[in-house]
């Protein structure tokens, strides 16, 4: 996969979707037509209680499965939007914002026309932010209120000075959203972060990209990097990415446009 840098915009396409596998195991699926930024991606395996990450859904939907940051510190993962923050406490969520919730402010590349809001959905009254707790709990807040969704429960928020509230049902276009759980999904750590550590001395040969993109060949398989990752490959014909700093927070599967290049280090790849 490519690499993404903090404060990277990743944006779908219609009938597309993006699936988001961070280092401490959580892991979010980007609807179709979403826009999303990772703010702040801060993680130490072996000190998860002193990460720290917060996210921006500016418009589309989600489905977010927290990792070892919220299960240790739950008040340091965010999710902000235009309308409201949403707290988590160990979570498993799907989160749809459209309408008022829609944030396209300051986004736009030079290249890129920013796109007009997004429109709500169906049902004219449906749109602004809603948030479905399928695990756990979480809190969503403003500055007018806020409000606990526990384990099959919806919250609405239709504006920044208006309270969140419970809201009877799931919306329909939230549950008929095509892009899957991510609980369900299997994903393999080591093939995706790397499975070696910083100051291994197996005879082989050893790779840090600097700039670029490379693939190394072995034995008919094949192993991208792009810039800040590193790889081994060794004389017994292993072949994989090391966890050496700086080190990606997640990868994507799926997606359709690449990232903007940000000259910072590597947070994650897609």
């Amino acid at each position: 996969g490519s690499a993404i840098y903090q404060g990277d915009l990743i944006e779908t396409r219609a009938q597309s979707h993006a699936l988001l596998v961070f280092l401490d195991e959580g892991r979010i699926t980007l609807q179709p037509e979403t826009r999303f930024v990772v703010e702040r991606f801060r993680y130490e395996p072996a000190r998860p209680e002193a990460g720290s990450m917060v996210v921006r859904l500016l418009r589309g939907g989600m489905r977010a499965l927290t990792g070892l940051i919220a299960k240790q510190r739950p008040q340091n993962y965010e999710v902000q939007t235009l309308v409201a923050t949403i707290g988590i406490r160990g979570t498993g969520f799907d989160a749809s914002c459209t309408g008022p919730c829609v944030d396209e402010t300051g986004l736009a590349s030079p290249e890129t026309k920013p796109k007009p809001p997004a429109p709500p959905s169906s049902d004219e009254k449906l749109d602004g932010l809603f948030v479905y707790t399928w695990e756990g709990e979480l809190e969503v807040r403003n500055p007018a209120g806020a409000q606990v969704a526990v384990l099959g429960q919806t919250v609405r928020v239709v504006a920044r000075d208006r309270s969140p509230v419970l809201w009877p049902e799931v919306p329909p276009f939230m549950r008929d959203a095509p892009g899957p759980r991510p609980d369900g999904i299997q994903i393999n750590m080591e093939q995706l972060f790397g499975a070696g550590k910083e100051g291994q001395a197996d005879p082989g040969l050893y790779v840090l990209v600097k700039d670029g993109r490379i693939v190394l060949v072995q034995d008919g398989r094949t192993l991208e990097l792009e810039r800040g990752e590193s790889a081994f490959a060794g004389l017994s014909g292993e072949l994989y990415r090391l966890r050496i700093e700086p080190q990606p927070i997640y990868n994507l599967r799926d997606v359709i446009d690449p990232p903007r290049s940000n000259p910072g280090a590597p947070i994650c790849t897609f």
